[in-house]
């Protein structure tokens, strides 16, 4: 009896879980073919267009930079499906990029500025990853892009 009432309990647990967890539906990240380094989403951008979710995908056409800006107020958190592709010039798939081997240190955060024990300023949420060899990279933390760094200024 002490077994089933264990089993009962473990499956109520997982079903419970797994109701409590949002999705987010498919990702695609479009990266440019070739592209080796840090990318970031800087998110609130008021003069920058949004993503939106087609059937349940959104889709994130990365700059030569690394960077794409959104005026979406912040990063959709939940599970989600990523999925990440090297594009050519017109946008067309050339290879998916293997997450395991490819992707690095995913992140999302903002920064916040202060002085003293007072915050000045919080920074826009930045959705960081390095695209490439892990060897490649130059630190294992994301960092934020000098251009947001310098409008705090």
């Amino acid at each position: 009896m002490k077994k089933r009432s264990f089993f009962l309990v473990v499956i109520c647990f997982a079903l419970v879980a797994a109701g409590c967890s949002k999705s987010a539906g498919t990702k695609l990240y479009l990266i440019p073919e070739g592209y080796v380094g840090w990318v970031h989403i800087i998110y609130d951008q008021s003069k920058q267009p949004e993503i939106k979710k087609d059937e349940g995908t959104s889709i994130f056409p990365i700059g030569k930079d690394g960077i794409l800006k959104v005026s979406n107020k912040d990063a959709v958190y939940g599970t989600s499906i990523n999925k990440y592709f090297y594009v050519d010039a017109k946008g067309n798939k050339v290879r998916e990029i293997d997450y395991l081997e490819e992707i690095h240190n995913q992140n999302v955060g903002n920064a916040q500025i202060g002085e003293g024990n007072q915050v000045v300023k919080t920074l826009p949420t930045v959705e960081s990853f390095f695209v490439g060899d892990k060897s490649l990279m130059k630190n294992d933390e994301d960092v934020y892009p000098e251009d947001e760094m310098e409008q705090t200024k």
